[in-house]
């Protein structure tokens, strides 16, 4: 399209032709308000002042451009919704638009026409610029009202599942990923006062402080619909390298793959398989994760631990093996007592027969911190080859041995009674 005018043309033609005027409405502010508590937009009742008939989508698109830039959050969140909706409708004008030009017996290059055609090029305009503003939104930060910003950004993060621009909506969420709250401005310090003989320094008013402080579940559960909209987009493996870190970053990747389960579990053949990764597969709890996991088991204690007991804890017989001969191995150090600790839980979870007998082991050994993780397996995994240690712990006033007797049934009543002579 050369000419200015062909241009003006296009746009006006597509206006017409999205639903008889519907993205000529009136701005975003007018047709969604917040409530008090900027919960949830509400349709507002003010009628449109635009006539379905008229060319106001122009009006339109310039109201979300200013209501988007306001420092009411209560109208960006508004015109983020309004965005999102017109970029919706007028990707569906577009498609609606070629199937009309595919359908044309006249049309033989469909592409190189719909790139000319005044109705696709200007719904195809109007469908990038919306998708842009709430692109945009997804990071606001345009006033002091913390908790408002945040609202706007997670009415835009929802609103990105639908932006067709997947890689410009992928990058977007990850960034507020990663920095789902806005920064805190600085409170401004007035100049210092200045000695008499000097000239007064002009008058200057710094910009204004963010006294309020957000809401840490609002930031919480922005990061978490980016993690949930991100893997719906199919970005999993990125979240998946996210979540080997510790903290809300891992819990927010385990949200979003219960909810939008990765088609595989599974690694880069040069990654390799350290603490942090097997922290994330023994947290996410899927049964994929079972190959990755045994691996891990015969590696190093410090991640041959967590592997071990994550597979009895998703029933794994194959980790009995490995359980067993890390019980009869010599094994030293402070990763290698956790290594053991590991090994006689698995056994325990999966009532293997030798699971007594392990744990009385750590009972004898002469170190003290090893023979004290003894009675805590002994408690949580009570059984009748154990029942002279929980006896022995329960004397001494141990609550859970108690407890663990009580589940014992018969014999561990009758042992109580005993105790209570």
């Amino acid at each position: 399209m050369g000419s200015r005018s062909q241009r003006a043309r296009a746009v006006v033609v597509a206006l017409v032709a999205l639903a008889g005027g519907t993205l000529g409405a009136p701005s975003a502010s007018a047709l969604v308000r917040y409530d008090e508590e900027y919960e949830e937009p509400v349709e507002a009742t003010t009628a449109p002042s635009v006539s379905p008939s008229s060319f106001g989508g122009i009006v339109g698109i310039a109201a979300l451009q200013r209501d988007v830039r306001s420092t009411d959050a209560r109208a960006r969140g508004a015109a983020v919704a309004r965005a999102a909706e017109m970029g919706r409708e007028a990707g569906r004008a577009k498609q609606r638009r070629l199937a009309a030009l595919k359908g044309d017996s006249n049309v033989g290059d469909v592409d190189r026409v719909a790139v000319e055609d005044p109705t696709f090029v200007g719904a195809r305009g109007i469908e990038e610029r919306c998708w842009q503003m709430v692109e945009d939104a997804a990071l606001d930060a345009a006033s002091d009202d913390l908790d408002g910003a945040l609202r706007v950004r997670l009415a835009a993060v929802r609103a990105l599942v639908d932006d067709p621009r997947v890689k410009l909506a992928r990058q977007r969420l990850r960034d507020v990923f990663n920095s789902p709250a806005p920064l805190a401005r600085a409170a401004y310090a007035p100049p210092a006062a200045v000695p008499p003989w000097m000239p007064a320094p002009p008058a200057f008013v710094g910009p204004p402080a963010r006294t309020t402080r957000y809401d840490a579940d609002l930031v919480r559960l922005v990061r978490d619909t980016a993690a949930i909209v991100l893997a719906r987009l199919g970005d999993q493996e990125w979240l998946f390298q996210q979540g080997t870190e510790k903290g809300d970053a891992q819990r927010a990747a385990l949200v979003a793959f219960a909810i939008a389960p990765p088609p595989t579990i599974a690694v880069k053949p040069t990654t390799t398989l350290n603490a942090r990764i097997v922290g994330l597969l023994v947290a996410s709890r899927d049964l994929r994760a079972a190959e990755l996991l045994l691996e891990a088991a015969k590696k190093e204690p410090a991640t041959a631990a967590p592997a071990i007991r994550a597979l009895a804890e998703l029933g794994d017989g194959r980790v009995i093996k490995i359980a067993n001969d890390v019980l009869k191995g010599e094994v030293v150090g402070v990763d290698a007592d956790r290594l053991r600790f590991a090994a006689a839980e698995a056994l325990a979870i999966l009532r293997d027969p030798g699971a007594d007998a392990a744990i009385r082991a750590l009972a004898g050994d002469a170190r003290r911190a090893v023979a004290r993780e003894a009675p805590r397996l002994a408690a949580q995994y009570p059984s009748a080859g154990l029942l002279p240690l929980l006896v022995s712990v329960a004397k001494a006033g141990d609550a859970s041995a108690i407890a663990a007797l009580g589940r014992l049934g018969s014999a561990g009543v009758a042992a109580l009674l005993e105790i209570a002579r």
